[in-house]
């Protein structure tokens, strides 16, 4: 068992890193909710990777959770030939999500979420 994993994200919008910037409206509600956020939050694992078509969402994701500008991608096909991952988060819209996890699993990535 490895003492940290790398992880990416594919999709870097609401699910993705920026959902906990609504939780404030949910008193109730202790977070982390975003995977990004709940990555972070783990002692075990960290964010080297993302990619969203949006060139802003990357960005401000890269911004946000410490990731390299050469680490941030519009296609996730060129983040997984570029990066090696232990853990996949894909949080695009749901319509697209078969694709993104047919092909993290193809690049031999071991957990996808």
């Amino acid at each position: 068992m490895k003492d940290i994993y790398d992880v990416a994200v594919i999709g870097c919008g609401r699910m993705g890193g920026t959902i906990d910037d609504e939780m404030w409206r949910y008193p109730r509600w202790k977070g982390p909710y975003s995977h990004a956020a709940g990555y972070t939050a783990c002692p075990r694992t960290r964010i080297v990777a993302a990619c969203d078509p949006v060139e802003e969402q990357r960005r401000t994701f890269g911004d946000r959770y410490g990731v390299q500008g050469e680490n941030l991608f519009a296609d996730y096909r060129d983040m997984l030939a570029a990066v090696p991952v232990d853990i996949v988060s894909v949080t695009t819209h749901a319509p697209l999500h078969c694709d993104a996890v047919l092909e993290t699993v193809g690049a031999g990535v071991k957990a996808v979420f």
